[in-house]
């Protein structure tokens, strides 16, 4: 009889960095389940556009990422980002501005670390949202990365929160529509 391979330990580092690409997955896919509820519930919005605009429907996107810039060596909120969705702006991991050129929506992402607990900054978002009037879903409570999103007509707001070892990671994306 054959011993069975063992599969290699990842590094920490690549770990914690699987651990952010699945989380920053998970957040797009809610970003998307955002749109879908938002259309779902405002039939309207899917009406035919006005004859005056092009039908562009068939035509690819055009998108463009852009990387924010940083002060003194850190990260600094995407532009755009409302001054008063709660953050924790020291340990911002990741920032970027994403712009749909046809249809002139931005999403604007931001990542970050918190010494909170993952219920404490789930706590904060989704008293931040019923304050704004955001129509609210939640993720599953039972979830290893929480997830709250908010709908507005103005903007969808989606935050996913998980813990990691050096703390709570929050994602957040702001979609202006």
């Amino acid at each position: 009889m054959e011993p069975t391979p063992q599969m290699p330990q990842m590094p920490p580092q690549q770990h914690q960095r699987m651990k952010i690409l699945s989380a920053f997955l998970i957040l797009i896919a809610a970003a998307l389940v955002a749109g879908f509820l938002y259309f779902y519930k405002n039939p309207l919005a899917l009406q035919k556009k006005p004859e005056s605009l092009p039908d562009t429907s068939n035509e690819p996107m055009e998108v463009v990422v852009e990387e924010n810039r940083t002060e003194s060596g850190a990260l600094v909120v995407p532009p755009g980002l409302p001054q008063d969705i709660p953050l924790e702006k020291g340990d911002i991991l990741e920032s970027t501005t994403t712009k749909f050129l046809g249809p002139g929506a931005e999403q604007l992402s931001l990542t970050y670390t918190s010494s909170k607990s993952v219920a404490q900054k789930y706590a904060e978002y989704k008293t931040y949202m019923s304050h704004k009037g955001y129509e609210i879903m939640e993720g599953p409570a039972n979830s290893q990365v929480r997830s709250v999103f908010g709908t507005s007509a103005a903007a969808n707001l989606s935050v996913a929160i998980s813990s990691t070892k050096d703390g709570t990671l929050v994602q957040i994306s702001y979609l202006i529509k």
